[in-house]
């Protein structure tokens, strides 16, 4: 919240200041998030919530990208900015009131898992152990690859499609549509594989796989549609094709169902693997994808669409099979348990 209301008054420095608090904020929320979501999650049951969870949170895109439609109807962004991070306070005001609300702990009825408790000394210390195994290592691949594509799809891709006039014809409603597709495809995702998960026949690895296809297809999809220069500065270039509105809001959507197939299946497969440890791999989690996303967002502000696309894709790729190999190892061990 601290983050939204600094922009009323803005400043360089502030800026800066609470960008780093922003960031230690969301890499505590994120990491709880994880392991309260496993806390709290029945045997069998962690694919089914980690759907439902990325569905709800993601569901603020569709209403974010409603809002932004209705705030670009009258005016731009640089002249509606107050008003915009006014709103986004009150809407952080309120997401703290209910985190204060959700219980602490699981209801009594519910199976408990007797583990050791470890102080912070011996949590720290026993996350870098952590990391040292095969499994986390190879994880830590997915995880680095989640941070660059959630750059992508949440910055470059909206600012490509801001700075290429010959696609948005000078209005920057289509950023608006691109957000709703992508919502739109999260949503889609979390029902399909969270809510509604007997209406597929597919495993982790699989929806894993569905993720790629979807991903490099959204990455072929941008190459043809955008120019290369879009993410350095405005420009009246065009593509390798005529520029499509179209094209561009079904790049959003496979965008948004790419990143839910990912993300719900990672959520899940460290719930599974890591059930007794599942803060110190939350933690790594988002150490690792922030360390991504620090470092996407830093070069994509220097090179070109096509550069940045090559490493989505050669990502994406390393990251799948990195994951079918934990993956793999993981549904050994609950077969055997």
């Amino acid at each position: 919240m601290s983050f939204m209301v600094q922009f009323l008054v803005l400043n360089a420095w502030r800026l800066y200041l609470f960008s780093a608090v922003l960031g230690f904020g969301a890499a505590i929320i994120w990491t709880a998030n994880g392991a309260y979501l496993v806390q709290f999650s029945r045997q069998g049951k962690m694919g089914r919530n980690s759907g439902i969870l990325w569905a709800m949170l993601q569901s603020s895109l569709v209403a974010g990208a409603i809002f932004l439609y209705f705030v670009l109807s009258y005016g731009d962004l640089y002249s509606s900015y107050r008003f915009l991070y006014s709103a986004f306070a009150v809407v952080s005001t309120v997401g703290i009131i209910t985190l204060c609300l959700l219980p602490s702990s699981p209801p009594l009825n519910a199976p408990i898992d007797v583990t050791t408790t470890r102080d912070w000394r011996e949590e720290f210390k026993h996350t870098f152990s952590l990391l040292a195994t095969r499994e986390m290592m190879l994880l830590s691949v997915c995880f680095l690859y989640s941070g660059i594509e959630t750059s992508f799809y949440t910055g470059v891709y909206t600012a490509c499609l801001s700075a290429a006039t010959a696609l948005n014809g000078g209005s920057e409603k289509i950023i608006a549509y691109a957000v709703f597709a992508m919502g739109a495809g999260q949503i889609t995702g979390g029902l399909l594989f969270g809510v509604f998960p007997r209406s597929n026949r597919m495993n982790r690895s699989q929806i894993v796989i569905l993720g790629m296809v979807l991903h490099i297809t959204a990455f072929f999809f941008c190459f043809l549609n955008l120019p290369m220069e879009a993410p350095l500065h405005k420009t009246s270039a065009i593509g390798y094709i005529e520029p499509s509105v179209f094209l561009a809001i079904m790049t959003g959507y496979f965008l948004g169902l790419a990143d839910s197939c990912w993300n719900t299946q990672i959520y899940t497969l460290i719930g599974v693997a890591y059930k007794d440890e599942s803060s110190c791999a939350f933690a790594l989690f988002k150490f690792f994808q922030s360390l991504a996303a620090c470092a996407s967002f830093y070069y994509s502000s220097i090179f070109l669409l096509h550069w940045q696309l090559l490493v989505l894709c050669l990502g994406a790729a390393g990251a799948a099979i990195c994951f079918f190999v934990v993956a793999i190892k993981a549904e050994e061990q609950v077969e055997e348990d």
